[in-house]
């Protein structure tokens, strides 16, 4: 596992991976990534908030679109807080004030990523996609996830080809092994 990252550090490693990966070419299926803006606006209730990160794409001859908006969480130790039942309902809530106030902005997917692990939502219909994801921070794990979501969207595959993520009980018991040997 690796160490613990701040939110900001998280986000900066998230946005290169998937810069890197969307300017080595990824298209799929008539779906062309574009670009990711770190810090994206978006006005809800008023005021200006921030999207972590946005990925667009282009589908078929469209203009670039919102397609995914990564809301990033600092990294701990001791596994995910993709498993934190209040981060589910924030992402949830964020999503509902993006359709209500920002319906242009509203992306196809939404997700947590800690780090650790993702927690990728269906933003329409607030819907999880399967479990908390494990998350590598590479390029490769960045380009598997765009192509996987487009899977998804035209329903060849019902979740990313990632391995689940492990608990945070199962992970801080391994700890705990650890250093009592």
């Amino acid at each position: 596992m690796q160490p613990k990252m701040s939110e900001a550090e998280v986000a900066y490693s998230l946005y290169c991976t998937l810069w890197n990966a969307i300017k080595s070419g990824v298209k799929v299926k008539g779906v062309e990534f574009t670009d990711v803006k770190p810090e994206y606006p978006i006005t809800c209730r008023g005021s200006l908030k921030r999207a972590d990160l946005m990925v667009f794409a282009r589908i078929g001859a469209s203009e670039p679109r919102p397609f995914l908006l990564i809301e990033v969480k600092e990294k701990n130790v001791y596994g995910t807080r993709a498993y934190d039942k209040r981060t589910e309902e924030q992402a949830k809530n964020y999503i509902k004030i993006i359709e209500e106030e920002s319906p242009k902005l509203m992306p196809i997917y939404f997700a947590v990523c800690d780090g650790n692990a993702f927690v990728l939502f269906k933003a329409g219909t607030k819907t999880r996609v399967g479990e908390p994801y494990e998350t590598e921070l590479s390029e490769d794990f960045a380009r598997k996830l765009l192509e996987a979501l487009v899977h998804i969207l035209y329903h060849q595959v019902r979740e990313p080809p990632f391995p689940h993520a492990r608990k945070p009980d199962d992970l801080r018991e391994e700890h705990l092994r650890r250093i009592r040997r």
